[in-house]
This record gives C-alpha cells, structure tokens and sequence, in this order.
C-alpha cells in the first residue's frame, strides 16, 4: 500500500476514537458484524446496522452513494452521473472529511480517478466548527482560505459550514491556489444551518426504494452578509452516517445585473429533469426571488455484493496537500 495512504490511515484510526458528534454529519458509516467486519450491502439506516463505524482511506466499502439519474436514464445510467464518497482523513493536522466527487460515462469511469473530471472536497473540523478548507473541480484546485491565514502557518478554513446543531454567522472567506497563498482581500459571506429530522428519499441502482429516517444538519452559505444582497445561495445536506447527501445551487433574481428570464429558463428546466426530488420542509430563503438552478441528491446507492466490499477511490489532490 502507498506509505502516505498507510500513514493516512493510522491517523484516521486514531482519530475514529475520540471522533467528534460533528464529524458524524460529515463522513459516511460502514455497517459492522458483531466481530467488528464491514457488512457489505447494509445501509446505515437498515434495520441490520446495529453498530457502525466511519469509512477510513484504507477500507472498502458496503455501498457507494450516487445521485439521481433523470427518470428516462436510469435503465441505461442506474448509478446516475457522479458517485460521491465522505471518508474520516486529516488535512494539514486537523481532522477533515474528504468528499470525493467522482463522474461516470463517456471517457470517465467510476472505480478509477479521472483527472479534469473528478474531483472533491475537504471539511476540516476545529472544535464543533466544520469548514470547508480545499477543494477540486474541472477548473483545479482551489484552497478556501480565512482571514487567519498566514503562510506557512495553521490551517485556516473560510468556508463555514456549521458550527454546532443551529445557527448563523456572516465569515471573510477567500480563494487561493496554494495553501500559502493568503488573499490581500476576503468577501463577507452569511451561513445559516438548522438541523432537521425527515424521510428522505433513496434509490437503489436507480430503482425506487422508499424513505430512510435522516438526522440532518441543512446549512445556506450565501454570497453576501444579507440573504437579499446575495447574488447566489449554496444549500448543504449533511446526514448523520452518511456525510454530505445533497447540493443545490439557487440564484437571487432580484439581485441586480441577473439575466432573471435566462436563469428562470435554467431552473424550470432542471426541475423537468427531476434529478433532485422535492424535500418537504425546504423553503426559500425569505429575502428575494430565488430559484434552484443545479442540485445533486446522492442518496442513490449501489450495494457492495456478496462479501466483496466496494474499493474506496481517495481523492489524489487531498493526499498530497494534507
């Protein structure tokens, strides 16, 4: 095994002991068997998941999560477009939860990285505090700095998730190409989360499942100190043993310099593809005309077969930076 990846996991397994509430939110649950075994094909939320523990970098897993292909996809795509995994890791010395972002079809593959293509992010918890601190998309990487940033110095996220079960807080937060590179100037970004309790929605290899009992945590990162001024809104689902289960992106239409028709065009549309069920108890923000234009729900999932477990592809970009 990689010597980083075998380091990496000690570290996780360390940290697995004394594992924050919080970090439940972030990472996804293997389901155990009495002797402490991976159950393959068990959902956290079944019945036969009496003990679980959070995915490590140097397991397998008993199901993957993948989103919702459009209904009129899914004999030809079951696994949707993109498989999403939230595994327990460290980054720069903190604990994090590093969320792999993974497409299938055309020249990508699920199982493999694919450069360009795939990508991740990576959570990073200080206390009870989740902050987004890296990620990686077809554009590269990109470091989510705060205003505490020093080059060379500690770890300091800028993208605030939650810190705690409900609350708000406008935080400076910044882009870089470099873990050093700290930014002369940083936008004032409001967050709001709440936890809810629901049935949510789920799939297995495309098909119709039913509704799991979902402990969440539902956090709104906006672009602006005020919901009203803000240009844009991205909504986060964390779930309780299941890590980050859903992303949508809404845009202000009030919001000055918006090509409203354009964007009203966009929404309506993906909402006929039907790619991101209706959640009960979701509401728009109150200030503004807000539409959703893009959304991923990954609680479409693949069960591991028989006692082979599902191979965990790492995220490269977040094991080189940690």
């Amino acid at each position: 095994m990689n010597p980083v990846l075998v380091l990496l996991a000690l570290s996780a397994h360390a940290m697995a002991a004394e594992l924050p509430a919080a970090m439940d939110y972030l990472v996804q649950s293997n389901c155990l068997d009495e002797q402490g075994r991976i159950m393959p094909g068990i959902l956290p939320f079944e019945p036969g998941c009496t003990r679980r523990a959070p995915l490590l970098p140097s397991q397998g897993m008993g199901y993957r999560k993948h989103d919702w292909p459009a209904p009129e996809h899914r004999a030809g795509a079951p696994l949707g477009y993109q498989a999403s995994d939230a595994y327990l890791s460290t980054l720069r010395g903190l604990p994090a939860a590093a969320q792999t972002f993974e497409f299938g079809g055309g020249s990508n593959r699920f199982g493999r990285f694919d450069p360009g293509a795939d990508g991740g992010d990576a959570a990073v918890l200080r206390g009870a505090e989740a902050s987004f601190a890296l990620s990686e998309d077809s554009d590269g990487v990109k470091w989510l700095q705060g205003r505490d940033c020093r080059p060379g110095g500690a770890l300091a996220p800028g993208w605030l998730a939650f810190d705690g079960p409900r609350g708000q807080r406008v935080a400076p937060n910044a882009v870089t190409r470099s873990v050093d590179q700290c930014p002369r100037a940083f936008a004032m970004s409001l967050t709001r989360w709440h936890p809810a309790q629901l049935e949510f929605p789920f799939l297995v290899r495309g098909e119709p499942a039913g509704r799991f009992p979902a402990d969440l945590i539902v956090s709104d990162h906006f672009t602006h100190p005020l919901a009203g001024e803000s240009n844009a809104m991205e909504r986060f689902w964390f779930a309780r043993g299941l890590g980050k289960i859903r992303w949508e992106a809404w845009v202000n239409l009030d919001h000055p310099g918006q090509d409203g028709a354009e964007w009203s065009a966009k929404a309506a549309w993906f909402a006929s593809t039907r790619r991101c069920p209706a959640m009960a108890g979701a509401t728009r923000p109150e200030a503004g005309r807000w539409v959703m234009v893009d959304c991923r729900t990954w609680t479409n999932f693949d069960r591991a077969a028989g006692n082979a477990l599902i191979p965990l592809v790492t995220w490269p970009e977040q094991m080189r930076n940690r």
